[in-house]
């Protein structure tokens, strides 16, 4: 693997899109240019399971393998997977029961695995119940946090028995939101004490898992007025219950966030607030002009840095197999399909 300027492994810190789902020669131009740490895709890049494999086998051989290829697929009414006909019950479906949930978490990832993914940018860790307009109805597995925990836990579990990657969402728990946080800002009062029952399904399950994604929900006991994902007392919040993966933000460009600045001012704090990774959804030319502009940063090689493995072969980026996040102090997770570690 090369390392960039400084010895700082030679990727972004980035989770970004792509225009199409065609492999083209630009675009394996425009992935060696960003060398992106994650891909997302979505449901329009996938037209039948043929040119899905074909798609990520570019992604990943335009990076050497070094690079993350995630799709939000919780079932129901997030289900990208549709496209290629498959049907999934979601949270709600499941009933609150945990094997039902490892069960369809274990077919989807079969899935995923099948089509060249390596990580599900789920489960939903939120609390019920889940108000209209809030964007998580259907989404949530109970009120309950024992509930959430056993068929998150189980969830997870699935997606390791198939060898996929989880990501638990969205901390500190979009729970108790009025508003859905893709068009406006979510404000949820209340102290720590008072949300720790949100946080009792991220405690119980966050050292387990090797991706969490953070919300662009306002907390009063945060930083009132400013989202979560970009809070620096967020990351430390992760962090000091155990958490040793890596950070990743909820989609940067959605609605919530638009108060907080231009795109590239918002990638740019989340870095500097503490997350290892930024996610957001634009188009390529743009994306090209943000990841320059954190190439620029001073800040780049200790956000770059963030990204290695500090054990045998400290230096090295941590791609499937090794999910870690130096800022952690960790010994690391040691292979795909044990990011996780079951209960």
């Amino acid at each position: 693997m090369n390392s960039a300027k400084g010895g700082a492994p030679d990727v972004s810190p980035v989770w970004i899109t792509l225009d199409h789902g065609r492999p083209s020669p630009a675009l394996v131009d425009f992935l060696e240019e960003v060398r992106p740490y994650g891909v997302i895709l979505f449901a329009r890049h996938l037209e039948d399971a043929a040119q899905v494999r074909e798609l990520t086998a570019c992604i990943a051989e335009a990076r050497g393998g070094d690079v993350f290829i995630g799709l939000d697929q919780e079932g129901g009414r997030v289900s990208r997977l549709s496209k290629l006909g498959y049907v999934f019950p979601g949270a709600s479906d499941v009933l609150s029961n945990p094997e039902t949930a490892r069960s369809v978490a274990g077919e989807m990832g079969s899935v995923l695995m099948e089509t060249g993914f390596h990580v599900d940018f789920a489960p939903v860790a939120d609390l019920g119940p889940a108000g209209s307009g809030t964007g998580l109805e259907e989404r949530v597995y109970s009120h309950r946090p024992e509930t959430v925990i056993a068929c998150c836990g189980a969830f997870l579990d699935g997606l390791c028995s198939s060898g996929i990657l989880g990501c638990i969402k969205h901390f500190p728990g979009l729970g108790g939101s009025t508003v859905d946080s893709h068009e406006v800002l979510p404000v949820i009062s209340g102290t720590q004490e008072e949300r720790e029952t949100h946080l009792e399904p991220f405690r119980a399950l966050i050292r387990r898992v090797p991706f969490a994604m953070v919300s662009h929900g306002s907390y009063g006991f945060l930083e009132e007025g400013v989202p979560a994902s970009l809070c620096a007392k967020t990351y430390t919040l992760l962090r000091s219950l155990g958490f040793r993966g890596i950070a990743v933000t909820d989609d940067l460009s959605m609605g919530a966030a638009e108060a907080s600045g231009p795109l590239g001012d918002r990638v740019i704090a989340a870095l500097a607030a503490g997350a290892d990774i930024a996610l957001w959804v634009s188009g390529q030319e743009r994306t090209l002009r943000i990841v320059e502009r954190i190439r620029k940063d001073p800040r780049a090689l200790a956000w770059m840095s963030a990204l290695t493995y500090a054990g045998d072969d400290a230096g090295e980026p941590v791609f499937p197999g090794r999910v870690y996040s130096k800022r952690g102090n960790s010994p690391g997770v040691p292979s795909v399909g044990s990011g996780y570690t079951p209960a």
